[in-house]
């Protein structure tokens, strides 16, 4: 009898390790896959995950009284500064950049003269998706920018990109093109 109880032990102990065994596999390799842990997704995958299940936070210059939105999977970098924010996102193949930029209209350009300006000193690829009275949307070999005319001031909205990452930004780019920095956070959802 006692060498039954025996056998019935390691039996069990058995049985408990494959179910525990049987949940780690489920676990990592069904549904994670499906998920995703980094080890299971491509780079691009990863950016398009991180970009789409982050949180969107704003920042907000309070000098110019202007915001921008950006993912909380962005970080500020050290170099930004009043005017000037600057928002990264890496990862060892893509680079991802998002810029909050004002800079005084010294040269008195209106919104066509400044598109003109935009396209002349850039690469051939640049071309205005959208204008209108006080602001313009252009798209680039890698960029788009939105900029608006306030207060004599161009306040300029930047997303930069490594040419890889197309298709898995889409969400920044929707951020880029819905955005307007008169609109502030709490007009929209009620909070500050």
């Amino acid at each position: 009898m006692k060498g039954n109880y025996h056998h019935y032990k390691i039996i069990i102990v058995f049985f408990a390790l494959f179910m525990h065994s049987s949940c780690l596999y489920n676990h990592f390799f069904v549904t994670c896959k499906q998920t995703g842990p980094y080890w299971h997704q491509t780079y691009k995958d990863r950016l398009k995950y991180r970009t789409e299940s982050a949180d969107i936070k704003y920042y907000y210059d309070k000098k110019y009284d202007v915001n921008i939105f950006y993912p909380s999977s962005f970080h500020i970098a050290d170099t930004s500064k009043v005017g000037k924010a600057h928002f990264d996102y890496s990862d060892i193949e893509f680079q991802v950049s998002l810029k909050l930029t004002v800079d005084s209209n010294i040269l008195n350009r209106d919104v066509e003269k400044e598109v003109v300006y935009m396209i002349d000193k850039s690469d051939p690829t640049v071309t205005c998706l959208e204008k209108g009275k006080d602001y313009y949307l252009v798209i680039g070999n890698s960029f788009y920018k939105k900029c608006f005319l306030i207060d004599n001031n161009w306040i300029g909205y930047t997303l930069s990109y490594t040419k890889d990452c197309e298709g898995a930004i889409d969400r920044l780019v929707d951020l880029i093109k819905e955005w307007d920095p008169r609109v502030k956070p709490y007009e929209n959802n009620g909070t500050q």
